[in-house]
Parts: C-alpha cells; structure tokens; sequence
C-alpha cells in the first residue's frame, strides 16, 4: 500500500489541494454571509446596506488576494513535498 497505492493517488491528492486552496476562502465568506456577524461576508453584508460599495470592493480584493496567496502556496508546498514522486 505504502509503495504502490498512496504514490498512485498522489496526483488526484495534488489536484485536490490545489482546488480546496481556491474553494475554502470563498466559501468561508458565503458562510459569512448567510450567519456570520464578523469577517469578510459580514463586512460586504453591512457595507452593501450603507451602500459603501468602496467597502465591498475592498473586500473582493482582499479575497481575491488571499485566494491567490493560498493557491501558490499549496503549490510552493506541492512543489517542494512532492518532488521526489514527479508531481
């Protein structure tokens, strides 16, 4: 199991990594939107109703920052983990 199957499924585990690092910041903020009183959903939430769309965007780049933050550095650590499987 250990030299055969876990270095087989090494690459759909990758794949897997790389599309939760995109996934999990955006679906912590829609969580914040539906029940959250803090964070970056609750920040939109009540920006939106103050029609502060200045805040609002402020926060989509900030999302968008630390979603691309976290996908190079599940890359970085993808990179450097894996190297000796060829992943």
């Amino acid at each position: 199991m250990r030299h055969l199957r876990i270095p087989a499924a090494l690459p759909q585990l990758a794949t897997g990594l790389r599309l939760a690092a995109v996934y999990a910041p955006i679906g912590a903020v829609i969580g914040e939107w539906v029940g959250g009183a803090k964070g970056l959903g609750a920040m939109m939430i009540h920006a939106n109703g103050r029609m502060k769309t200045d805040q609002v965007f402020a926060a989509l780049l900030v999302l968008s920052l630390m979603t691309v933050l976290f996908s190079q550095l599940v890359a970085f650590l993808l990179r450097r983990g894996l190297r000796r499987y060829g992943v």
